[in-house]
């Protein structure tokens, strides 16, 4: 029988959250800190995250701006929440992008920002988090994807594809 989540069990880890300004990255940086650890919440956008800080506190979600397509930006981004926050043992990678139209009607920069964020943003995120997680021989990484590309839908041709 599996166990039941505690308010404790994650006492002691550190956690980073892409996209966590809204929706599902929210939710599961609010479980995360609920389960007691120290989020690190990112989004490009800052206002959703800081809400995220201002209801918990700083001590249990901090505010973190990225573009997680910047892969220079990230690897900042990450040796930050490590100094500040402490060495990430969680990675989930929430961030995404949907551009809702029709293929001939998505401009080469919608398919490329698309892309971007939701495939090769989840590389470098998951590149810097990795590395430092190898090296301490401890961690888990999570990718919330879509079943887009399995069950295709109208006008969402980038992000099936991505």
């Amino acid at each position: 029988m599996p166990s039941q989540a505690t308010e404790t069990e994650l006492v002691g880890r550190t956690a980073l959250v892409t996209g966590a300004g809204a929706g599902i990255g929210a939710s599961v940086a609010r479980t995360l800190a609920d389960r007691g650890a120290r989020v690190a919440a990112v989004d490009r956008e800052s206002d959703g995250v800081k809400a995220l800080e201002a209801e918990y506190g700083q001590d249990r979600i901090s505010a973190h701006t990225a573009d997680v397509a910047d892969a220079a930006a990230v690897e900042e981004l990450v040796a930050e929440v490590e100094r500040t926050v402490g060495p990430l043992g969680i990675l989930v990678n929430v961030a995404g992008v949907l551009h809702a139209a029709p293929v001939v009607e998505l401009t080469d920069e919608d398919w490329a920002r698309t892309f971007a964020v939701n495939t090769t943003g989840v590389f470098h995120v998951s590149r810097a988090v990795a590395r430092r997680m190898s090296e301490r021989r401890d961690g888990q990484v999570v990718t919330v994807g879509s079943n887009a590309a399995g069950i295709p839908r109208t006008g969402m041709a980038a992000l099936d594809a991505a």
